[in-house]
């Protein structure tokens, strides 16, 4: 753990600056690359940037192949003997392709046992362990995969970007508010306003928590054509080293597609997560 505490101070010298943070438009400026000339206030010009310019964000690359592969191990030593774990538990700690390669090297080694395709079981020493039914196997991953325990803190069943916790709310035109269709805490009442119901997947409706996670959300469902190297670093310009801190757990909910363009990685928090178990 000497060495976990020792990335967490070479960490911290790469710490970004607070930005100030418009809490109105953490949504709505997603596009503000591309709308430039009709906002500008307090924003860097970005027409003249190709995508893999650099937009003024210090990103935490301090830790190599061989340190992530260390922090997945120690993550791993850390679990109960016969814990069965995803990949998706794994992706905090680096990108997909290393995920898959650490755990093929684990499998082969007799360190971990692989059940199915994305779905691993730690294998305890000098005991055999019986084989897991199909019928176990298919709802541990479907558990894993759909979004029953992508975060430590669920979400709460009721999501309104202005009010928090309030019983009844009156809501604008086009305003979103994210429910899980079991609650009282909204109460929709007879108005002549039209009220759209659409589902959700459980991994997006794990987003609509805070202003962090809707705008990744709605970045998500712009698709990945949209989804340019300066309308990801304009969006995340919005927010300061503490909040962009989430973006650990977020990255079990996200697509490998959006995860992997955020090369933001702290190690404080996947050391704290190693110490959680």
């Amino acid at each position: 753990m000497e060495r976990l505490s020792a990335q967490i101070k070479k960490s911290q010298r790469n710490r970004f600056p607070d930005y100030k943070i418009d809490r109105s438009s953490s949504i709505h400026k997603l596009t503000c690359c591309e709308d430039i000339e009709e906002d500008t206030q307090g924003q860097k010009d970005f027409e003249d940037l190709d995508d893999d310019d650099e937009v003024g964000i210090e990103f935490d690359e301090s830790l190599n192949y061989s340190e992530i592969s260390g922090l997945m191990r120690t993550y791993v030593q850390r679990m109960p003997d016969d814990a069965i774990f995803t990949s998706r538990d794994l992706l905090p700690f680096a990108s997909r392709t290393a995920v898959d390669s650490f755990t093929s090297r684990s499998v082969k080694s007799g360190y971990i046992e692989r059940l199915t395709r994305g779905v691993f079981r730690k294998l305890p020493l000098n005991r055999v362990l019986p084989p897991l039914p199909d019928e176990a196997i298919v709802q541990i991953k479907r558990a894993g995969f759909a979004g029953a325990s992508l975060l430590q803190t669920p979400p709460r069943p009721h999501y309104c970007e202005n009010v928090d916790h309030l019983r009844t709310h009156r809501k604008g035109p086009d305003q979103t508010i994210y429910t899980d269709g079991r609650t009282s805490a909204l109460v929709i009442e007879r108005t002549k306003q039209e009220v759209k119901l659409s589902g959700i997947a459980r991994r997006k409706f794990a987003l609509g928590g805070c202003a962090l996670g809707r705008g990744l959300l709605a970045i998500w469902k712009a698709g990945r054509k949209k989804c340019t190297r300066k309308v990801l670093e304009c969006f995340l310009l919005q927010f300061n080293y503490r909040e962009l801190l989430k973006l650990t757990d977020y990255r079990k909910i996200l697509p490998q597609w959006l995860s992997e363009r955020i090369i933001f990685r702290p190690a404080q928090p996947l050391v704290d997560k190693i110490k959680g178990l």
